[in-house]
């Protein structure tokens, strides 16, 4: 008798634990966030569509704040990856998507094929360049963990029959990736040498493209230093950013790119742009002290424009020009006021003179260009602690009938008191 109790006590429990399960779950299934894409599509606005119960203005809302912490994987991921593969949605909007997912850490690294498997479909299917521009934009934030798309990027940066912004659109994924990949710089080496044969806007075009392709050999840096004889063979492209743009990527090779001395030196006194010969200028400042075996010689040259552009460059060295301290102090008597300057503030870097510096910027305070006045207080004002003599001179200045040479006096002065 009791067995049949026990026996039947048992089945009734039973039968109640399944049907609390089943109208739990019932309850779970009604209350649950679909992850469906839903909404009204009648009014032709993506933003009533709905992705995981929510529309894509919150969504949007949401995505500003969106961090590793305040990420709900199950419900975030799902639905930001609907957003970013809905082609009614504007390039505009989905590219904040990949921006967002890009910020949040590894767990938004899940759009990365996404956004790689709809770059191929833009490709093969001919979708047009305003999705292709966004999908290699998006790519783009992810910085270096986009290095499963090179193959792709590396494709479409080769495709001249591809509108050239388009193109240049890879260039900063690329960038980024630099020498993770070795196929990346030769692909920019191959990109740098690329010339148009066809009509004047695609010559302009590829001329643009190139500019660009320099600049990112400079983000890479040191690594892409086999990039330096390509690069030296723009030196005459007739296009100024170009020249520009090589320049600059030569200089972010620092001491890498110790075997374009010769040829930056060139640059720096031939080239008829003065932005580019400044480029040239700052690259052999970066290459470090083995620039000064170039550079010692031109300090001799009896021409005004070279001796300002070497006492610039041996300003930009620092330190590293202390091997040419005595060319610099030839220097800073020199006639022309801007190669003073230039050479007084690298030797006060160098050495820390205060005698030898601070007198002369003291009597270039009594000059009659405004530019010369300027540069000079503020070297004085920089080096500071200025002994009771020339603190004297000053103020003696600082009386002066002329007055332009008495404004530039008394503004030291102030600015002294103001640090003691």
């Amino acid at each position: 008798m009791f067995l049949k109790w026990l026996s039947l006590f048992v089945t009734t429990l039973l039968f109640s634990v399944a049907v609390t399960v089943q109208c739990l779950a019932e309850t779970t299934s009604r209350n649950e966030i679909s992850c469906e894409k839903g909404g009204n599509p009648s009014d032709g606005s993506s933003s009533n569509w709905q992705y995981c119960g929510r529309t894509l203005a919150t969504w949007m809302s949401r995505l500003k704040d969106l961090d590793e912490d305040s990420l709900q994987v199950d419900v975030d991921l799902p639905a930001l990856i609907q957003i970013l593969n809905d082609q009614s949605v504007s390039g505009d909007v989905r590219v904040q998507v990949a921006y967002g997912l890009s910020q949040i850490g590894a767990k938004g690294d899940v759009a990365i094929p996404h956004l790689v498997s709809l770059m191929d479909r833009a490709i093969a299917e001919d979708d047009g360049d305003d999705e292709l521009s966004w999908v290699v934009k998006g790519l783009g934030y992810f910085g270096p963990r986009a290095e499963v798309a090179t193959s792709q990027l590396i494709a479409l940066a080769d495709d001249d029959k591809q509108r050239w912004d388009v193109r240049s659109a890879t260039l900063e994924p690329l960038a980024a990736i630099g020498s993770r990949d070795g196929r990346v710089i030769p692909a920019l080496i191959r990109l740098m040498s690329e010339q148009s044969q066809e009509n004047a806007e695609h010559r302009h075009n590829a001329t643009r493209f190139r500019a660009n392709v320099a600049e990112t050999i400079g983000m890479i840096g040191a690594d892409a230093n086999a990039a330096i004889p390509t690069l030296l063979r723009q030196m005459d492209d007739p296009d100024l950013f170009v020249r520009r743009n090589v320049m600059q990527a030569i200089g972010k090779m620092g001491a890498a790119a110790d075997i374009a001395k010769s040829q930056l030196v060139e640059v720096l006194l031939l080239d008829p742009a003065a932005s580019v010969r400044d480029e040239a200028g700052i690259a052999l400042a970066s290459i470090g002290p083995t620039s000064l075996s170039v550079l010692k010689p031109l300090s001799r040259v009896d021409d005004r424009e070279v001796q300002h552009r070497v006492a610039k460059v041996y300003n930009q060295m620092g330190i590293d020009a202390a091997g040419a301290e005595a060319e610099i102090r030839t220097l800073a008597t020199a006639d022309d006021l801007d190669t003073q300057l230039a050479a007084l503030e690298a030797l006060w870097k160098i050495c820390s003179d205060r005698d030898s510096v601070i007198p002369q910027l003291i009597s270039i305070l009594d000059t009659a260009q405004r530019h010369h006045r300027f540069a000079a207080s503020r070297l004085i004002k920089e080096i500071g602690d200025l002994s009771p003599h020339h603190l004297a001179a000053i103020k003696e200045l600082s009386r002066s009938e002329n007055l332009k040479t008495r404004t530039a006096a008394k503004h030291v002065l102030r600015a002294l008191r103001k640090e003691l």
